[in-house]
């Protein structure tokens, strides 16, 4: 059957004419051909995404995935449960139209092959604006009717496809009404490659669709961090960008909670290579992650990668110009309480002590110094860094 959806897949459908378009055949080894569907005017895009970035997400505290489906320019929401064993319906939202199960009804079972069947039942649950409203028993049966080779417009032609019915009986008081469509599904795509829906005999086909495209979410192919004097590189790569609007970066000193350090500028759909220098790391060990943020709001994170700093000083503190006439201008890179810079002359005494400043480049006046060759270090309550300095 299908692959289980993920968030940031968009699963792009076109509307077909249905007049004289037959009722796929059931059985082993078939071959589909809709091939010759000619379009309509109407066409969908389901766009897999977070729950908490829908606006409905507290009335379903139960999904773990959600879809925005926008079709024939009407926008509705369903709320999935998303599991390695299967796919379950847990509600949905269309404009003030809420309809809540009280168990998640299934859509689909991993694994399901030919001829599988499944049968779940639920009650939903219906609202209008918050006011509670009718209460409807669903009854589901869902099976693999055939499998085979499908052929779609545009030369599109899929093997290994699983052809599904599924059976819908609702019941609303003393009201029953049952609802039969076909779909024609294959790993590796989130959703059906072709569906259709059958008239009240099952004799006909009242309306169908087949799917034009999918977009992947974004990938990362690569993130590394290694440490340099400038503090610590990091390098990423990317790969089927759509949609996304920044990267953030983010930093962590113990693995679990991350906090913003930058931000790097999407480059655009595709793939791309990104670079950052974080220039204040931590002593110790730092966690470092990507945040990827789509313009929509969704979010997607790389690996974590790890750099563990055994003497900041040492890794950051270094002369800018050196031979120096005027004006030193010292790189501190280091978030030091109570730090200073001491330079001394060749036979060991003080000739310049300053405080440590929170500048990155940290300017010292050595004009009044003579000529000749010094040593400057950098001395905190657990670092002491020795440098050589010459002044012209």
């Amino acid at each position: 059957a299908s692959s289980q959806p993920q968030v940031g897949q968009i699963v792009s459908s076109q509307y077909a004419n249905t007049t004289s378009v037959a009722i796929g055949t059931t059985g082993a080894n078939q071959v589909w051909d809709y091939s010759g569907l000619t379009d309509s005017a109407a066409t969908s895009a389901t766009q897999f995404v977070s729950p908490a970035s829908t606006p409905y997400a507290a009335a379903f505290p139960g999904a773990n995935l959600a879809a925005k489906i926008v079709d024939t320019g009407t926008t509705a929401y369903l709320y999935y449960n998303a599991t390695a064993s299967g796919l379950a319906v847990v509600g949905t939202q269309l404009d003030t139209l809420s309809g809540i199960y009280n168990n998640p009804i299934s859509l689909q079972n991993y694994p399901f092959t030919y001829p599988n069947t499944f049968n779940d039942s639920s009650t939903l649950f219906s609202s209008i604006s918050g006011i509670p409203s009718a209460k409807i028993l669903q009854l589901d049966t869902t099976t693999a009717t055939g499998y085979g080779t499908l052929k779609l417009p545009g030369g599109q032609t899929y093997n290994n496809v699983l052809q599904i019915k599924r059976s819908i009986t609702f019941k609303i008081s003393f009201f029953t009404i049952t609802a039969v469509s076909i779909s024609y599904e294959t790993p590796g795509y989130p959703g059906p490659l072709l569906s259709y829906s059958l008239s009240t005999d099952g004799t006909s086909i009242t309306d169908i669709t087949y799917g034009t495209s999918v977009v992947l979410p974004l990938r990362f192919i690569s993130f590394t961090a290694i440490s340099n004097k400038q503090g610590v590189a990091l390098n990423w790569q990317t790969r089927d960008e759509l949609n996304t609007s920044r990267f953030n970066v983010q930093r962590s000193t113990g693995g679990t909670n991350f906090t913003n350090i930058g931000q790097v500028a999407a480059g655009g759909t595709g793939a791309h290579n990104y670079s950052f220098t974080d220039i204040h790391p931590s002593q110790g060990d730092n966690y470092y992650r990507i945040q990827e943020v789509d313009i929509d709001g969704q979010l997607t994170y790389s690996s974590v990668a790890r750099v563990n700093i055994t003497n900041l000083a040492a890794n950051q503190f270094y002369l800018v110009n050196n031979p120096v006439q005027n004006t030193l201008r010292v790189h501190i890179g280091v978030n030091s309480s109570n730090a200073m810079l001491a330079i001394f002359d060749m036979a060991g005494k003080l000739v310049l002590r300053t405080p440590v400043t929170t500048d990155e480049i940290q300017q010292i006046d050595a004009s009044a110094l003579t000529p000749g060759v010094y040593t400057i270090q950098y001395i905190s309550a657990t670092n002491k860094v020795r440098k050589k300095l010459v002044k012209e």
